[in-house]
């Protein structure tokens, strides 16, 4: 098929330095859509609150299960075994710093948390940095009166807060690393993109120490027993890292080996346990991150333990029903889902007869599975180089330091948001 690219669109002025996931050869049309989304800025509220309110019930409730003072119906951290002591001995400020709630609007228009990233979320560039552009871009050609969106400045509240730690109090200088895997364009640009965002903030701070930023690929990361290292070329020597910010998910992290057989991996978290680095996010994080979680707030909130009045009001209307087993959902329309499944892997829908109408690819292999109901949505269209492209939107909204930050959208063409969604640029209306 012939592929157009538009001319003179908002998307001319990406950098694609910022995002270089753009465009690629095999791809039908551009990742972001030449057409926007207006959303009223009392829907965005909404969604700011929702999101805000759903992280501090289901934080709460990660911190329940590490603290092992209440019962509950299952056990999430058999789901992850090697990592539980590292669960259990995580004792950051904050179960996630950096979240991103991922969201479909019901045909009655109410949102329904269907995932939770917080271990490694992405697309801040798209969030911080394209939907600016857009903002800037179709404000002038179409005259819009818009509310302006964040650039993103908040991502380096996490840093801050870590660098008021006592510990660092009478420091001369604290190393932040900010590691991705370099041959990943899209993990590595929102790597580079939090990297940059940190630094600019920082220069505007009065910081009684000196800290020192630096973007590595995960490779380059040493790790001994007394610390986690990255290499001085200037002065031929290896800094000791104090805040590691890591785009690389925990349950790959937990099985990583150097080539001597080592696990890098099971060290690098000891040494976060121990103080001896700072994760962005933290191991405990994983838990959030974990599809099953969702399954037993689901499980609490049917029968009326744990939460309190408000987060039971919350969950009820905003939660997607999601179960450990299907039984609950038989004769009706759901999806069956792997607890730390990523970009539509190893999902598939199930119809009432029992039967798969869709099934993803690529398997989530030795992943145990939850199973969710599925949310019918409105149909939606966006202009793209070949047309226009029709499907579902996915809503998300960014959570930092438990404050709900700015909205991201995609519109999927089929029914699973994966990796043939588009990026459609919202612009926040007074």
């Amino acid at each position: 098929m012939y592929k157009y690219r538009e001319a003179n669109t908002w998307l001319d002025n990406i950098d694609l330095e910022i995002m270089p996931y753009v465009d690629n050869v095999e791809w039908v049309n551009r990742y972001p859509t030449l057409s926007a989304l207006i959303m009223s800025e009392a829907k965005k509220q909404e969604l700011q609150d929702i999101s805000s309110g759903l992280v501090a019930a289901l934080s709460r409730l990660v911190e329940m299960l590490r603290s092992k003072s209440a019962k509950m119906p299952f056990d999430l951290f058999n789901m992850t075994d090697k990592l539980t002591p590292f669960i259990e001995e995580d004792n950051s400020q904050c179960v996630s710093y950096i979240t991103r709630l991922d969201f479909v609007k019901d045909l009655q228009g109410v949102y329904k948390l269907v995932e939770v990233n917080a271990d490694t979320p992405c697309a801040m560039p798209e969030t911080f940095y394209a939907n600016k552009l857009a903002e800037a871009y179709f404000a002038k050609m179409h005259n819009l009166d818009l509310v302006a969106r964040s650039s993103g400045e908040e991502l380096a509240e996490p840093f801050l807060a870590l660098l008021r730690q006592e510990k660092y109090c009478n420091r001369k200088q604290v190393r932040i690393a900010f590691a991705a895997d370099a041959a990943y364009d899209e993990d590595w640009a929102n790597a580079k993109f939090v990297f940059n965002k940190v630094r600019e903030v920082l220069r505007k701070q009065n910081m009684p120490m000196v800290v020192s930023c630096r973007l590595v690929s995960l490779d380059k990361l040493i790790v001994q027993d007394n610390g986690v290292y990255i290499p001085n070329d200037v002065f031929k020597k290896e800094d000791k890292v104090d805040i590691l910010y890591r785009l690389h998910p925990l349950e790959l992290l937990m099985d990583d080996e150097s080539d001597d057989g080592f696990p890098v991996g099971l060290k690098l978290m000891e040494l976060a346990n121990w103080g001896e680095v700072d994760f962005v996010n933290p191991i405990k994080s994983i838990v959030l991150q974990n599809k099953a979680l969702l399954a037993l707030a689901w499980y609490l909130y049917q029968h009326h333990l744990f939460w309190n009045a408000e987060e039971e009001i919350l969950l009820g209307k905003h939660l997607a029903p999601t179960y450990l087993d299907s039984n609950a959902l038989r004769g009706q329309r759901y999806i069956k889902k792997p607890i730390f499944g990523r970009e539509g892997a190893g999902i598939a829908i199930v119809e009432p007869n029992g039967l798969a109408s869709y099934e993803a690819e690529d398997d989530c292999e030795d992943c145990d599975l939850i199973y969710q109901q599925f949310i019918a949505s409105a149909d939606v269209e966006q202009e793209a180089d070949n047309g226009t492209v029709n499907g579902k939107y996915t809503y998300s909204c960014f959570v930092i330091n438990g404050k709900a930050s700015e909205t991201f959208v995609r519109l999927e063409p089929g029914e699973i948001t994966g990796i043939d969604a588009y990026f459609v640029p919202v612009l926040d209306e007074k």
